[in-house]
């Protein structure tokens, strides 16, 4: 039985690309932290060690293309399991150059 080696190679290769690329555009946020964004490439992220808090980096979220309607954020995904039944407190600093809210989220 032989196998037909194109018949598979593009799903791969259109798979490898779909995660380099995907990776690409995760390796601006800080490490262990994810930049969600409604349109990829409208915003920017990174560290920022002049704005340390405690002697730890800021990160920092920063748009690149103004749009209207666009959004983005930093978060972080962690296991539950080891806070199951346990209060857990979530603290952060924010400074902010300009800011608008946007109608209706507050």
């Amino acid at each position: 039985m032989t196998t037909n080696i194109t018949r598979y190679s593009r799903p791969v290769v259109s798979l490898v690309l779909l995660l380099a690329c995907s990776l690409a555009l995760q390796a601006a946020a800080p490490a262990g932290w994810i930049l969600n964004q409604t349109k990829p490439g409208t915003y920017e992220a990174g560290t920022d060690p002049q704005a340390a808090y405690n002697g730890h980096p800021s990160a920092y979220l920063k748009c690149t293309k103004p749009a209207a309607g666009e959004i983005a954020n930093l978060m972080q995904r962690v296991r539950a399991d080891k806070y199951a039944g346990k209060r857990v407190r979530l603290s952060a600093f924010v400074k902010s150059a300009t800011l608008e809210i946007a109608p209706g989220l507050c």
